[in-house]
């Protein structure tokens, strides 16, 4: 690029790159920045973001979503503790888990989203959040949380939302998993410990979990909780997976 760009925290700017193959063809991509934000997931036009509006050393993460629109700009919004939008989410308890913690894990799929506060030994870090859109407000809100979780890794899907601990040999370091029921609701807060290294996960549309020790395939088991069944476990150490559901990448 020719010129130079101020962007601010939060704030989106659209960059068009013309590109050519070794073939010769032209492919025209639209490259979408968004200044500020420490760490993102998407999920087809949606992107979930963590925005960093403080400075390296004294953090402010505040959770967006944007939208992408029909004429190709991205509308923002903010996420609220509360389903009518009343107070801004982190608030309170929450703020300072944003503050205190720069290792965050965040996921997003559809109208479903999941913030974890991982990365540390101290009961601070302990939290993951489900946030959901309101099917009736339209706001984006905390659903379900904290839940006494550590969130080191998330994943999210239409089903389930993760919660992954480093590693579950240490004593009271399960994965927890929680069921979305057909309301898009979290009813059992508790979830269900599964031995399952969550240092990194990634979980797809069928309900295939790519973690960091190993492949399983999550499904509802006849008292109503979740379980899972492993179907790969010849991963490298600590890896940080990713999946579609029939294949995985580390």
């Amino acid at each position: 690029m020719s010129e130079e760009l101020t962007l601010n925290a939060g704030n989106q700017v659209t960059l068009t790159i013309n590109l050519k193959t070794g073939d010769g063809y032209e492919i025209d991509p639209t490259v979408s920045i968004f200044e500020g934000a420490y760490i993102s997931a998407y999920s087809g036009n949606r992107i979930f973001s963590a925005i960093n509006t403080g400075t390296d050393t004294n953090v402010e993460y505040h959770l967006t979503v944007y939208d992408k629109q029909s004429n190709g700009s991205w509308k923002s919004s903010d996420v609220y503790e509360d389903e009518n939008g009343n107070t801004k989410f982190p608030q309170g308890q929450s703020e300072e888990y944003f503050k205190k913690h720069k290792t965050l894990a965040i996921d997003i799929y559809g109208d479903y989203a999941v913030i974890g506060y991982g990365g540390d030994k101290t009961e601070h870090a302990k939290r993951t959040f489900f946030i959901k859109k309101s099917r009736t407000t339209g706001n984006w809100y905390i659903a379900a949380g904290p839940l006494m979780t550590t969130g080191y890794g998330v994943a999210i899907n239409q089903h389930f939302l993760v919660s992954g601990n480093a590693n579950y040999e240490d004593t009271g370091k399960d994965t927890y998993t929680y069921r979305i029921d057909e309301n898009g609701d979290i009813t059992d807060t508790d979830g269900v410990a599964l031995q399952i290294q969550g240092f990194k996960l990634n979980i797809a549309e069928n309900d295939v979990l790519a973690s960091s020790d190993g492949v399983y395939r999550l499904s509802i088991g006849s008292d109503g909780k979740p379980t899972r069944i492993k179907i790969n476990g010849n991963l490298p150490a600590t890896p940080r997976p990713a999946t579609d559901g029939y294949r995985v990448i580390v």
